[in-house]
């Protein structure tokens, strides 16, 4: 019984030594880089210096990255012309000034097409020279017409004049003529196709290779580098360390040392009386 509790004082003051010795925790380190991004290569900066520990090892690291599109105007291209088309024309008038005048109404539209086409933005994500991730914002695709009306235009006119009459001193009188006129009500309707590549996206992971992490142990900063396609905004970049603070070796404290002498020493004792009680 004696033995055992030698045993529990002992494992008690050198996991107590241990406890002390190493301590593990979350740090998050928050990248120098944001805003807008033009198209090319962008280098940032971890710096983990006054939040890093003097020892310490990395146990393991995730990373997070989240961009937008920076809502440049989409590129258009001019109009092009396709077609025209008619509607039959209707009756939309009729008086009589000794002839008969009737006005008749048709629309006329002239058709276009617009294509407009935004930037497709993309990136990828390196450290050490190594991609860790990519991405890309989302395509996305409307249509819009536009209806403009440019007003009323004269497009022909056919018919006869009435004339008078005489039966001698029998009959007399005037017969009416018969006049039609045409009329165009005019628009354009443009229809625009629109093409463009927009919204949040990120990129984010656990690091696998955490060699590449070799940069806080050596310095406190890590470089990362953001291939940049098109034009982006970078709204935050993040890297999450789980670590274990490293103690450097010191002296036990008196404490501990006499808890170890007296386990040890139990220890002994008991086995060199072990034989006589035999």
């Amino acid at each position: 019984m004696k033995n055992r509790f030698c045993l529990s004082a002992l494992g008690a003051a050198i996991l107590g030594l241990a406890a002390s010795a190493a301590q593990a925790s979350p740090i998050m380190l928050t990248g120098n880089l944001s805003g807008d991004l033009g198209n090319g290569t962008h280098t940032g900066v971890f710096n983990g210096n006054g939040l890093l520990p003097a020892n310490f090892q990395i146990n393991s690291a995730s990373y997070s990255f989240l961009f937008s599109d920076d809502l440049a105007d989409v590129m258009g291209s001019t109009s092009r012309y396709l077609s025209n088309g008619s509607t039959n024309y209707s009756q939309i008038g009729y008086y009589y000034n000794g002839n008969y005048n009737y006005t008749y109404l048709r629309n006329l539209t002239a058709y276009y097409e617009v294509q407009r086409t935004g930037e497709a933005e993309s990136v990828s994500v390196s450290l050490a020279g190594t991609n860790i991730g990519s991405g890309t914002t989302a395509l996305s695709q409307s249509a819009g017409v536009d209806n403009v009306y440019n007003g009323r235009s004269f497009d022909y006119q056919t018919g006869y004049n009435g004339y008078g009459y005489s039966c001698g001193n029998r009959c007399s009188g005037w017969a009416p003529g018969s006049w039609q006129s045409y009329y165009s009500d005019n628009y354009t309707e443009t229809r625009t196709y629109t093409q463009d590549w927009s919204g949040d996206f990120g990129v984010s992971g656990q690091l696998q290779d955490l060699s590449l992490l070799s940069g806080l142990l050596s310095s406190g900063e890590l470089q990362y580098q953001l291939l940049v396609g098109g034009d982006l905004r970078l709204l935050n970049a993040t890297l999450t360390l789980d670590i274990t603070e490293l103690e450097p070796a010191t002296v036990p404290e008196p404490g501990s040392l006499a808890l170890v002498a007296a386990a040890v020493g139990g220890l002994i004792y008991s086995r060199r009386r072990r034989p006589a009680a035999t």
